[in-house]
This record gives structure tokens, C-alpha cells and sequence, in this order.
């Protein structure tokens, strides 16, 4: 245990823009950095599940915490339940993205922006979701948005339209 950091299987980490730390662990809940030590919010304070797969900060410095239950949302020492918020839908929030255009989740495997209490899917047809485990998500200088894979894909999406970056045949040891 280092500091009241009581489990060490990290699924992600955030430094918010004051410059805390943020653990999301397999398990043992949501960990974040006080005075040199860490305190914890589990399921007993509030978290929908002990499984923190994503964090992402907001722009008004609200903490997204996607859990394996659904997306909580954190911000000035509580959790938020309120019409500000999506509503609870209870599915693995894998990847959470906020940037200037709003929110963006990997629920259930898929891409979804989350506009007012929606959860919305566009262009189904070219979502590569289905083909591949998403691992990374976020928004680039040109504004697409960027996901890749487990397996080595690698998709943008621009004004909701999918499109696959087109793999090499065969990459070379020096690539």
C-alpha cells in the first residue's frame, strides 16, 4: 500500500489542470492525491463501480470517471446526480473525452457523443467499433476525432463520418 493507495492494478491515470492525480484501478475504486496521501471513492460513496476504466476532465473542472457501470461525474468534492449530467446507463464506459465540441464515451464498445441527456451513435454503418477493442480516443489539432485499437486500427471521425486509416500491407522492421 503506498500512501492509502490500497490497490495497485491502474487502469488509468489523470493530472487535472490544479495538478492532482487521479487513479482509476481494477477493483478498488477511484484514488486521488491529498496532502501526499490518497483517498478513495468506491461504490459506498457513490461510484458506480469499482472498476475505473477512463478519466477525462472537463472544461469547467469536472472529472468524468468511466466506470465499469456507467459514467460518474465529480466535481467540487461530490458526485454529481443532477440534469447537468447524462443519466445513468449501466454498461462499461471504457474511454471518456471532453473538448470543446462535448462529450464523447466508448460505451459498450462503440463511439457516442453525449448531447443533453443523450447518448448518441452516428454513421453506424462505417463505425469500426464492432471490428476492433477501442484503446485511445481523442481530439486532434484538426479537430477529427482519433480512436485506435487493440489490433492495430486506426479510425478519425470528422463531423460524425467514420473513415479507417488504411493499413500498410506490410510494415517493415524499421518502421
Amino acid at each position: 500500500e503506498l500512501d492509502g493507495l490500497k490497490n495497485s492494478r491502474i487502469l488509468c491515470l489523470l493530472e487535472d489542470r490544479g495538478g492532482r492525480l487521479w487513479v482509476g484501478t481494477d477493483g478498488g475504486g477511484l484514488f486521488y492525491l491529498v496532502d501526499g496521501g490518497f483517498q478513495a471513492l468506491t461504490t459506498k460513496d457513490g461510484l458506480f463501480s469499482d472498476v475505473v476504466m477512463s478519466l477525462a476532465e472537463g472544461r469547467d473542472g469536472r472529472i468524468w470517471i468511466g466506470t465499469y457501470a456507467g459514467l460518474n461525474c465529480w466535481r467540487e468534492g461530490k458526485f454529481l446526480n443532477d440534469s447537468s449530467v447524462p443519466p445513468r446507463r449501466e454498461a462499461a464506459v471504457s474511454r471518456v473525452l471532453e473538448d470543446g465540441t462535448g462529450l464523447w464515451v466508448v460505451l459498450n464498445g462503440f463511439l457516442h457523443q453525449v448531447k443533453g441527456q443523450d447518448y448518441l451513435r452516428e454513421n453506424l454503418g462505417a463505425e469500426p467499433s464492432s471490428q476492433i477493442a477501442i484503446a485511445a480516443l481523442r481530439r486532434g489539432a484538426s479537430g477529427r476525432i482519433w480512436f485506435g485499437g487493440l489490433s492495430g486500427r486506426l479510425t478519425c471521425s470528422v463531423d460524425g463520418v467514420m473513415t479507417a486509416v488504411p493499413q500498410p500491407e506490410k510494415l517493415s522492421p524499421d518502421t
